[in-house]
């Protein structure tokens, strides 16, 4: 087969290869999300000049390898912390038909420094796939790579420099890239032995109260926030609590929302579309409404005392059903 055949033949079925992107994306942005973990999610569908080069790199312009290619749909889930890459990992299986799983960090000896990432060649399932979309694009395949931040600074960095063997660059070189690999590995695992340290604190205070809020906000809201807005505020709201542990505001705080979820969802939906109150995409939007239905002469209080914007908590407590002039200090 020519290259000029394959490319008639990519041309013929990139369309369709592009909604299968879209439906790998939504299905991993969906499942992710409902475990209430942040990751980034990248996905592309390869673009005609790189699926040529790749033929051209491979010295096999047939269709045979052309349709052994895994990649010609790809998506990246970059995560925060390894935790999390093992559950990306089961969604991954338990959402989609697993063809091929290639481990490229557990397959390093303990001695080698290398590219690190999880990939997976992956079909659709017909069980969670609308019937006229699976006949479609039942017979796809896609390849997706999970990794952590560390990793993928890594991957990138070392791919543009010096990721191919053929690449003529010295011991020297190849030893700096190594050492690299080794640092950020060490970062990586520093920053999940933070984060588990912060889950386990025996303090309440923002970080671990970011934690509990972030993880109930992407599940329910899946919209990025500003984590330093965040901070800030739970630096306002936190003092207005009696809570006397911090597991005691988790199972508060989460059994608050679990009774408020349809009322939280709705309020969300109508009014972020309509009116610009930070609050309403921000994680602690959640404490707000606590303190409104639990202690909200306290939040009126401290509210007039900070400066913050009275016509926000008045949108609010609108919003939770109740009138904020019925607390308002004289």
């Amino acid at each position: 087969m020519s290259l000029e055949e394959i490319i008639a033949l990519w041309e013929k079925e990139k369309e369709l290869y592009e909604s299968f992107t879209e439906r790998v994306q939504a299905l991993l942005d969906e499942v992710i999300c409902d475990q209430g973990i942040m990751v980034r999610i990248l996905a592309r569908t390869k673009d005609d000049a790189s699926l040529i080069k790749k033929l051209y790199k491979k010295r096999n312009v047939s269709l045979e390898f052309y349709s052994e290619i895994s990649d010609k749909s790809a998506a990246r889930v970059i995560c925060r912390f390894k935790d999390d890459t093992q559950i990306v990992e089961k969604c991954i299986s338990e959402t989609f038909l697993v063809l091929k799983k290639e481990d490229k960090i557990h397959n390093l000896d303990f001695d080698r420094q290398g590219y690190k990432s999880i990939h997976f060649d992956v079909r659709l399932k017909e069980e969670n796939t609308p019937p006229d979309m699976y006949k479609k694009l039942g017979n796809l395949v896609g390849e997706i790579q999970v990794r952590t931040n560390c990793e993928d600074t890594w991957a990138e960095i070392y791919h543009d420099l010096g990721y191919k063997p053929s690449n003529s660059v010295s011991k020297e070189i190849n030893r700096q890239f190594y050492c690299l690999s080794g640092l950020l590995e060490v970062a990586d695992n520093c920053f999940s032995d933070l984060n588990n340290k912060i889950k386990q604190s025996v303090q309440l205070n923002e970080d671990f109260a970011l934690r509990t809020l972030e993880t109930n906000y992407i599940k329910l809201i899946r919209k990025e926030y500003d984590p330093e807005f965040s901070l800030y505020n739970l630096g306002i709201l936190l003092p207005l609590l009696n809570f006397s542990s911090p597991q005691q505001f988790e199972r508060e705080i989460n059994l608050f929302i679990s009774k408020n979820k349809e009322k939280i969802c709705q309020i969300f939906e109508e009014r972020s579309k309509t009116t610009y109150v930070p609050y309403l995409t921000q994680p602690e939007l959640f404490l707000i409404f606590y303190l409104i239905e639990n202690n909200p002469h306290i939040l009126c209080e401290e509210w007039e005392k900070k400066g913050l914007l009275i016509n926000d908590l008045e949108g609010l407590f609108y919003w939770w059903g109740r009138s904020l002039q019925d607390y308002l200090l004289e």
